[in-house]
């Protein structure tokens, strides 16, 4: 399975090293909520994971939404193990573009939440609602 249907950025590819993730917020099987019009809704964490040898380089990293949404940016939060964390809530699929700065100098990459959650359950067996639903966010 192909994690990123767009293409990798060479200078955030050997800069910045690190990967872009996400997981769904909500445990099986209450995975999604439902809007009035039947459409499901998910709230994501969206996550960049820096290489350990470039963490400490990191001085910001920033997460820029689809224009349907009102607030486009989504500053990353640092965690304890040093990826960086936004909340997103959608129905579909989106491209979103990561912003990492390091060193003073910016460096972006662009990719599709689908992939990024796919990304993001690569080291395990997604369960059956889990596949189910990135199979629905990339097909809205």
């Amino acid at each position: 399975m192909k994690m990123n249907r767009l293409p990798v950025n060479k200078r955030f590819q050997e800069h910045v090293r690190g990967a872009l993730q996400a997981r769904f917020r909500c445990n099986d099987p209450e995975i999604y909520t439902e809007n009035e019009d039947g459409a499901k809704r998910y709230i994501i964490d969206l996550f960049f994971v820096p290489d350990s040898g470039r963490a400490d380089k990191i001085q910001d990293v920033i997460f820029y939404l689809d224009e349907a949404f009102i607030d486009r940016v989504r500053l990353g939060q640092k965690n304890r193990d040093g990826s960086y964390e936004a909340v997103v809530e959608s129905n579909g699929d989106f491209v979103i573009t990561v912003e990492v700065l390091i060193d003073g100098k910016s460096y972006t990459q662009q990719m599709w939440l689908a992939d990024m959650l796919e990304a993001g359950y690569a080291d395990t067996i997604p369960s059956k609602s889990i596949q189910d639903a990135i199979r629905n966010i990339r097909e809205n």
